[in-house]
């Protein structure tokens, strides 16, 4: 933690989103650890930075319960802590039929439904992480999901390159219209990273330098809010540190 603490503050970042097991293998190994204590040493190990969500990344189609325990227990911990954010995406199952089934979708709802009353008691937003390959798929899944569990406490965390695959890529102009037509006032988040089909497969890389339109994604996103907290979702710090100098040029370019 004091590492994670100390490389964080020395490239000038002080807001993150904290995946508490992703972030040290101090805390919350698994579901033991305790609620009060935990959100202590947190606060004490990370005071000068600011958590804006806690990332909890379960499978919501998951059928033993386990999944919906763990994310009710790290509601907890959000509410302790003091944040309103807890972000998710969707999970998927063996094969891309069986989770863009509905039966996968029925499961994933009940699921939401347990977590969001809960979230909604302990004063949450959940934040759901939309991507093609996952159980909630596109925009009008998506649509259809929070019309369905209909919770004030569910918002949506964007990631373009999420909703990418390459079937869908050469259409996103109006997937992203879509999208923000769709859930702009339930948008509470957004993640940055770019992606390349160019050899079949899809690969993470630098905005900019991948198959997204981000000239007419920021354009987007500056009509849209006066502002939004972005998010860098990238595997190491210099893919990071070169993810935000070129978000600085594209929000240049749009001011």
């Amino acid at each position: 933690m004091d590492e994670a603490k100390a490389n964080l503050i020395r490239n000038g970042f002080t807001y993150i989103q904290l995946s508490p097991p992703k972030i040290s293998k101090e805390i919350c190994q698994d579901l033991s650890f305790d609620v009060k204590e935990t959100a202590e040493y947190i606060i004490e190990k990370l005071k000068g930075l600011n958590i804006v969500a806690i990332g909890c990344y379960v499978n919501l189609c998951d059928e033993s319960g386990e999944a919906t325990e763990k994310f009710l227990k790290y509601i907890e911990l959000t509410a302790e802590l003091g944040i309103k954010y807890i972000c998710t995406e969707t999970g998927k199952r063996d094969t891309l039929e069986e989770t863009h089934s509905e039966e996968n979708y029925q499961r994933v709802k009940s699921n939401l439904k347990i977590i969001s009353e809960y979230a909604q008691r302990k004063g949450v937003t959940v934040c759901i992480e939309m991507a093609y390959p996952h159980s909630i798929w596109n925009v009008d899944v998506l649509r259809r999901l929070l019309s369905e569990v209909d919770c004030p406490n569910i918002g949506c965390l964007f990631d373009p390159a999420g909703l990418m695959d390459k079937s869908n890529i050469e259409n996103q102009r109006e997937i992203f219209d879509t999208y923000f037509d769709y859930f702009k006032d339930k948008i509470k988040f957004m993640h940055i990273k770019d992606v390349t089909f160019r050899d079949g497969s899809k690969k993470v890389t630098i905005p900019g330098k991948g198959d997204i339109d981000f000239e007419y994604l920021f354009k987007k996103i500056c009509e849209a809010f006066e502002s939004i907290d972005i998010i860098i979702d990238s595997p190491n710090e210099a893919f990071v540190l070169e993810t935000r100098e070129a978000v600085r040029k594209y929000i240049q370019e749009e001011n």
